[in-house]
């Protein structure tokens, strides 16, 4: 089994791939909005590899499309996925949390203006290899007399700490929905359990056979 770089699972935990014959529909690993209260950002994700004791800076540029002025505060959080959707859960415990900072305090950008937002990545000397998850957000207060909360938007920072690390993906579990299909959609599921200690990106080929005649043929993860 090969790897890349854009399907992840993750560390000891079961992501299901949900398989559809000829078609594939499988869970989005995070999802943030784009677009709160007029405001865009770019990047959406940044996936960094830094050694112990060194440091990086990754950036986002922050657009603010309304017609006024706007005030953010930067905030970082940790996340992990959930093993069943895939999607991002904020709020985990990460000391990697501590690693990232920022010289913005708040930051105010004027109508239809952008700002570069840098943040920095400390890695301490100590660390030990492995990934670490992290959402690099700007958060809004609520309305001035109004109760709510306030919202955010921001990407992703898939953390890698260089170092010796240990890969290993082992098939748990294969089967389909039903004994037999007459016609398809023929829906598969296969689930894989990362038993390193590292992100990483299974890919290969599905291949659906009939004794030896060749039915569908469906490439995981971009391989070709």
């Amino acid at each position: 089994m090969t790897m890349n770089s854009e399907f992840r699972i993750q560390n000891s935990e079961f992501l299901r791939m949900i398989i559809l014959y000829g078609w594939w529909l499988i869970p989005a690993l995070f999802f943030i909005p784009a677009n709160v209260q007029a405001l865009t950002i770019s990047p959406l994700r940044h996936t960094v590899v830094i050694d112990p004791g060194r440091e990086e800076e990754v950036t986002m540029v922050i657009t603010n499309d309304s017609s006024a002025a706007i005030s953010l505060t930067p905030e970082i959080d940790a996340f992990q996925l959930d093993p069943d959707t895939g999607t991002a859960i904020f709020g985990a415990r990460d000391e990697a949390v501590q690693w990232v900072e920022t010289e913005e305090t708040e930051l105010s950008i004027g109508p239809g203006a952008a700002r570069l937002l840098a943040f920095r990545i400390a890695v301490p000397k100590g660390a030990e290899p492995g990934s670490h998850y992290l959402g690099l957000f700007v958060g809004t207060a609520p309305a001035e007399g109004t109760v709510g909360v306030g919202s955010r938007l921001g990407t992703l920072l898939f953390l890698h700490v260089a170092g010796e690390v240990h890969e290993e993906v082992t098939r748990e579990d294969f089967f389909a929905s039903r004994s037999w299909y007459a016609q398809p959609p023929i829906q598969l599921s296969l689930w894989l359990k990362n038993n390193g200690t590292i992100h990483v990106v299974p890919a290969g080929e599905l291949v659906l056979q009939k004794g030896k005649r060749v039915i569908d043929r469906q490439a995981v993860n971009g391989l070709q």
